[in-house]
Parts: structure tokens; C-alpha cells; sequence
């Protein structure tokens, strides 16, 4: 649906057929663009991530669910230090996604990669730390993940440093990891309007480009306000909205002829 929109948006943008769309970016409908190819532009450019952690998450799985002890102690921590060393040295940041070097060192998948094995052991250090009944820390995990999640964003938005990225990786990584035992700001995930929040996550962030697209059609970006910012986040919120409730309609009517 994403890539269909971003088709329809582009072609009445540019006064060009559909087909010119479709055809030449065939492997971002099949969400392969990351596959390292070093085309760019994309139609809908986020959603090379999705691209990403699709081709990343088939390589974790694997070793997860046949070599798992050899990825948890071998190749998952070695795999994190080759590929933060790598980034470090030679681009000194993680905003690199569209370049493949040599046989196949793709940007867009290592920085997947970087991620999902991170993932992995903060979910695995989380599960342990649940065994150990830490609810005596509880207040001490609020404190840290709300500093690193109000923290973090507050620094990138007026730094323009791209070198911490690499801190803002593992501060995030804590901060997941901490909000995993939060047993105080934990209970608002039950409330209605966050789990409504959290089922649409996935199409607001796959919608996002698209609406910047559409403030640029209409309205005079040339001057920055900040009553932008709202106005941004209420409109992604509406169009994710009515997009994932068409989604579960489809899903629902396809399920329905196959039974």
C-alpha cells in the first residue's frame, strides 16, 4: 500500500505513468532495495530500513536457531565490534545506507545487522534480569530510561555532530533495556491509546515520507515554524490511521475467500 501511494504521489508530481514507477523499482515493492544495488533515490527513501532489517533479520534468525550458542558468545559480540569499528573509521558516523563496497559490504544491512545483534542481547539481558525479580530497581529504570529517552533526542535535535551516533546506539540500547523492567511507567502501555498508538507504529513510520512530501506540494516550506512539528505528527498519525484500518479490511476480506 506504501509503495503504491508513493507511485500514484510521484507520478501526479511529475506528470509521468505509473509504469514508470513501477517497473524500474520492482525490488522495493518486494521490500529488496537494501539488497545492494547503490540505487538511489527510493520511492518511499525510509523504508529502506524495513529493507534492511528483512535481510538482516534472516541471517540473525539463522544463526539464532541453529549456532545459537556460537552467536551469543562469538559471533553476535565480535559481529558488534567489527561493525562499529568499521562505521567508526571509516565514516565516523550511522547515516550511511545506500553504499555497497566490495563483495558486499552493504551499509544499509550492517547497520541492521549493528542492531537486531543488539537487540538480541539486550531481549536476552532482559530475560535475565526478570529471573533475578529486579522490582526493588524499578524507580532507578524509570530514572534512566526517562533521562536517556528525553535526553538522547534533546542533544541530536541541537548537535549536528553525527559521531554520537555510536553513544546514542547504546544509550538507546539501555534505555530499552531499562523500560523492559519498568514496572512503574510500564502499566501506560496497557492504557487504550498507547496500545492504539503502538498497533499503528509500524504504518506511521512507513508514512512519514509521504506526508513530508505532501507539506512540500502545499505549504510554503521555505520559512521553519515550530507549530510545524505538531502539525506534521498529527497529520502522519491520521493518514498511518486510516491506512492500517484499509490494511486490516484487506487482510480480513483475503482471509475470509481463503478459508
Amino acid at each position: 500500500m506504501f509503495f503504491f501511494m508513493m507511485v500514484i504521489l510521484r507520478s501526479i508530481r511529475n506528470g509521468l505513468n505509473p509504469l514508470k514507477y513501477i517497473i524500474p523499482n520492482w525490488l522495493e515493492a518486494l521490500m529488496l532495495q537494501s539488497i545492494g544495488t547503490d540505487k538511489f533515490p527510493y520511492l518511499n527513501n525510509p523504508a529502506w530500513y524495513v529493507s534492511a532489517l528483512l535481510i538482516g533479520s534472516y541471517i540473525v534468525y539463522y544463526f539464532l536457531r541453529n549456532h545459537r550458542k556460537a552467536f551469543t558468545q562469538i559471533i553476535g559480540p565480535l559481529g558488534i565490534i567489527v561493525i562499529f569499528s568499521y562505521f567508526y573509521r571509516k565514516y565516523e558516523c550511522l547515516q550511511g545506507f545506500i553504499v555497497t563496497e566490495g563483495i558486499w559490504c552493504n551499509q544499509a544491512v550492517l547497520r541492521a545487522l549493528l542492531g537486531l545483534t543488539i537487540g538480541v542481547f539486550v531481549y536476552l539481558a532482559a530475560q535475565w534480569c526478570r529471573d533475578k525479580h529486579s522490582e526493588r530497581f524499578s524507580v532507578l529504570f524509570v530514572l534512566i530510561e526517562t533521562g536517556i529517552f528525553i535526553g538522547v533526542p534533546a542533544v541530536a535535535l541541537f548537535s549536528s555532530d553525527y559521531s554520537y551516533d555510536f553513544a546514542y546506539l547504546f544509550l538507546f540500547a539501555v534505555g530499552i533495556f531499562c523500560s523492559s523492567q519498568d514496572k512503574i511507567l510500564g502499566k501506560l502501555s496497557g492504557t487504550r491509546v498507547v496500545t492504539w498508538l503502538a498497533e499503528i507504529t509500524y504504518p506511521m513510520y512507513m508514512v512519514h515520507f509521504f506526508v513530508i512530501l505532501l507539506i512540500n506540494k502545499y505549504w510554503d516550506t521555505t520559512v521553519w515554524h515550530w507549530w510545524h512539528i505538531p502539525v506534521y505528527i498529527v497529520e502522519t498519525v491520521i493518514v498511518a490511521a486510516v491506512l492500517h484500518f484499509i490494511a486490516k479490511k484487506l487482510v480480513n476480506a483475503v482471509s475470509s475467500i481463503i478459508k
